[in-house]
């Protein structure tokens, strides 16, 4: 819900503050997006121990360019049945936002691709456990979604 928030904040007139037209009404959205994302991953009211990112950076995709939830949810769905890894899929649809931006839209939205891709960098840094833990091959993987399963590994005979 607070990706909501990103896109009517900024339109809204209120009493006794007056609107500034030097302010880019654009780098504004932007910057309530990133403060969502901000307030989700460190929040107050929970000793600044939140989430990792993900979820709020698509409620607020939803805002700023809700066509492109398509490329989120298709990198995602994609990564998560190869791979089973949900943090590995959140780090790829994060990723494959600037490319995207990158080829399909500059330099017309360079504010949404800076937001983008700086989302992207700080999504990757807060999987940084999770990275570590598929390095060390102790990460969880939902292998239900899978479509190519693992194999299992074959039953030790050396034992007497």
């Amino acid at each position: 819900m607070a990706g909501v928030g990103a896109g009517v904040v900024p339109g809204l007139d209120l009493p006794f503050v007056p609107t500034d037209p030097e302010i880019s009404r654009t780098w504004l959205t932007v910057s309530c997006a990133a403060a969502a994302v901000f307030g989700h991953v460190w929040p107050i009211y929970h000793g600044f121990r939140g989430g990792k990112g993900g979820a709020t950076l698509v409620g607020t995709l939803l805002v700023l360019a809700p066509q492109l939830i398509i490329v989120v949810l298709v990198v995602f769905a994609g990564v998560l049945v190869t791979s089973g890894y949900v943090g590995l899929s959140t780090m790829s649809a994060a990723s494959s936002l600037p490319v995207w931006l990158a080829i399909t839209r500059l330099p017309d939205d360079q504010p949404l691709f800076i937001y983008v891709l700086v989302m992207a960098a700080c999504v990757i840094y807060w999987h940084r456990s999770n990275i570590q833990r598929m390095r060390a091959g102790n990460e969880n993987r939902n292998v239900k979604v899978m479509l190519f399963k693992p194999q299992a590994s074959p039953p030790d005979n050396d034992q007497p």
